[in-house]
């Protein structure tokens, strides 16, 4: 039987993935080790338990990763991150950077939901998720030569970064058209005026991890009765140590439009502020795949042919949760300018349930 510390184990790596939605199929693929001329009914039995093995191994996961509020939350936070790039107040001449944003989503919002999501198991669910663009160019270009005041400015970015058992894939491709009203200057102050945009974004996310979640054992006896041509023997010890890939892939189109005034102190310190309304379309999916071998110990070992130990594949990608947001966020910012050097932090927050911020560095003329 599949004994207590394989479903300890199971358990542990499904906490492990922390996301995932109902898997509407799992592919599992199992080719059985053959053993040598003569030995069929050995060979059919090791199968028969596998078999349930791998059963067991099937019905865990489609059971157990269940988890579309936490999927939600990728989604909503991935609309949210899709928002703070086009945050960042005008400039009216030309410019270019490039930097990172992330951004967090959860139902609540408070500090609680680090525990909320240090607690989530395999039997619980939990609605926040988060987004990162680990690399984002923004180019502006002034158009006020054809329209006063209109600018243009497109955003763009790919990186795909692996360490270790970690893998990221992110893209964002976008653009938003700008009315920029005049700025009022003074000796020390400058008043920046206030800028109307309107535009739209696409984003992908491919989150992927490995784990070892540990040997998996099945123990098979056979002949237990004595009654065969075999006496009593309890060595056929079925085993997997396998390493599985779980992945999140999240795709989300939005479109939005914001209002932000400021001020810039000095010529070297600007603060600004204002609101986004925004809507968005964000699906997301998970993808499990493994692919090993399985170990056959005990009496029985030096009786399988070498060139056929037998192996365990699975596969499977969940039905897609799709989510559609809209709502108001505040914004907010500070910039700082050394000659023509710029540093920008921007700041979006969408009340009691999102935060986001990117740092950009470029050049403005």
């Amino acid at each position: 039987m599949w004994n207590c510390k394989y479903r300890e184990k199971i358990a542990f790596f499904l906490l492990l993935l922390n996301a995932a939605a109902a898997f509407a199929e799992l592919s599992v693929t199992f080719e059985p080790p053959q053993f040598r001329d003569g030995l069929e009914q050995i060979e059919a039995l090791i199968a028969e338990h596998s078999v349930v093995f791998l059963h067991e191994i099937k019905t865990t996961l489609e059971d157990s990763i269940d988890k579309p509020l936490f999927m939600e939350g990728f989604n909503r936070a991935a609309s949210h991150a899709s928002a703070i790039t086009p945050s960042i107040h005008r400039k009216t001449g030309f410019f270019f950077s490039v930097g990172t944003i992330a951004s967090l989503y959860s139902e609540t919002l408070s500090p609680d939901m680090f525990a909320d999501l240090e607690n989530l198991n395999e039997e619980s669910d939990y609605p926040g998720g988060f987004g990162v663009q680990p690399l984002v160019a923004h180019l502006g270009v002034p158009l006020d030569r054809f329209i006063p005041g209109i600018s243009l400015s497109l955003t763009g970015g790919y990186i795909r970064l692996s360490s270790g058992d970690l893998g990221l894939e992110t893209g964002t491709l976008g653009g938003q058209i700008h009315w920029n009203l005049q700025k009022k200057k003074q000796a020390l102050f400058t008043w920046d005026g206030i800028a109307l945009s309107a535009g739209g974004s696409w984003s992908l996310s491919n989150l992927s991890a490995a784990f070892e979640p540990g040997l998996i054992e099945e123990t098979v006896e056979i002949d237990p009765d004595s009654r065969g041509p075999l006496t009593t023997l309890e060595v056929a010890v079925i085993s997997l140590d396998p390493v599985v890939r779980a992945g999140v892939a999240t795709r989300s189109i939005n479109v939005s439009m914001q209002a932000t005034t400021g001020f810039t102190l000095f010529g070297f310190l600007s603060a600004f502020a204002g609101g986004s309304v925004g809507w968005g379309l964000s699906r997301s999916a998970i993808t499990i795949d493994m692919d090993e071998h399985i170990v056959i110990e005990g009496d029985f070992q030096g009786w399988i042919e070498d060139s056929s130990q037998g192996s365990i594949a699975i596969h499977g990608t969940d039905d897609e949760i799709v989510t559609t947001t809209w709502g108001f966020s505040a914004i907010a910012g500070l910039a700082f300018r050394f000659s023509v050097l710029d540093i920008t932090v921007p700041v979006i927050w969408r009340p009691g349930k999102a935060i986001g911020t990117g740092l950009f560095m470029g050049v403005s003329l």
